[in-house]
Order: structure tokens, then C-alpha cells, then sequence
């Protein structure tokens, strides 16, 4: 029993995955699931970009919150962490005021460390129209209601030291 006891503390380090998650530079790696925003139409490989696929992830000192690209706050609880933003893009009625028509957009991140320097997760995207001019303006305007869902793979970016 009690060699039973003095296991169960390193099992339970080793099951639990045992790391410091880390903040820092990560690449990132999105593979649509759904995509009818077109979103992965925007994302074409351009052979030397490679900053476009990489995201700041900083984790705040208190431990409770990860920020993305210094903008988007996410809640953290252990090694996940997850954020929902919704924010309006267009009203119809700063163009026509007899328009009804409001479209928002809603992004939904999901995203847990595996490794101190590894994260996955998902992302969701939708575009949305409240109103009763919706489809009018959409037409019009070719903003289709939508949305779109990714996997998401990270991996911290190692610093290259300059050789002088």
C-alpha cells in the first residue's frame, strides 16, 4: 500500500502532462473542416510569407488569460483556453436609413496546450444578418450569410541564433 502511495504523485505528474505551458511565437496550421466562408480561399501559400502563418500567444502573469497578436483576450484554465468574439461589420441603415439589416460576425476558438510548446484545437467563423432586409442587402451587397470550421495545430517557433 504504501509503495502504492508513493506512485501515484509521479503517475499522476506524468498522465496530467507535467509541462509549463509557453508563451511565444507559434506557426500556425489551420485544415478546414467546413469552409463556406471561403476563408481558406484568403490563405494561399505565397512561397516566402512565412510570418503571415505565425501568431504571438503571450500568457498573462496571473496566469488566467492568453492573448493573441497583442488583440483578441482568451479565458485560461489550466492549459485551455478559449475565446468568443462577436462584433457588427455592417448596418444597412448608416446607407439607407429605411434599411434593416445588421451583419455581425462571431469567431469561436477552442484551443488546449499538448506540449509546453504545442496547440490544438478548433476555430469558428460565421458571418450573420439580423433584419428584415437581410437577404435585399446580402444580394446587394454579396455578403452571404455563412460559416466555416477549422482544426487548428500550433508549434512554438525556436529562436535561431545569429552566428557572427
Amino acid at each position: 500500500m504504501q509503495k502504492l502511495l508513493l506512485t501515484l504523485p509521479l503517475f499522476a505528474t506524468a498522465c496530467g502532462g507535467g509541462f509549463e505551458p509557453m508563451s511565444g511565437d507559434y506557426t500556425v496550421e489551420m485544415t478546414a473542416v467546413e469552409d463556406g466562408c471561403g476563408i481558406d480561399d484568403d490563405m494561399t501559400d505565397t512561397g516566402g510569407e512565412v510570418e503571415a502563418n505565425i501568431t504571438s500567444i503571450m500568457i498573462s502573469d496571473d496566469g488566467t488569460t492568453v492573448t493573441m497578436e497583442d488583440a483578441t483576450v482568451c479565458d485560461l484554465d489550466g492549459n485551455v483556453f478559449t475565446c468568443m468574439e462577436t462584433s457588427e461589420v455592417f448596418d444597412a441603415s448608416t446607407m439607407d436609413e429605411t434599411l434593416d439589416a445588421v451583419f455581425s460576425t462571431m469567431s469561436d476558438i477552442s484551443m488546449e496546450w499538448t506540449a509546453a510548446d504545442m496547440i490544438e484545437g478548433d476555430f469558428s467563423f460565421g458571418l450573420m444578418c439580423e433584419g428584415a432586409d437581410c437577404e435585399a442587402v446580402s444580394t446587394d451587397m454579396d455578403m452571404a450569410e455563412c460559416s466555416s470550421t477549422f482544426t487548428v495545430a500550433l508549434t512554438m517557433v525556436e529562436d535561431v541564433a545569429t552566428e557572427g
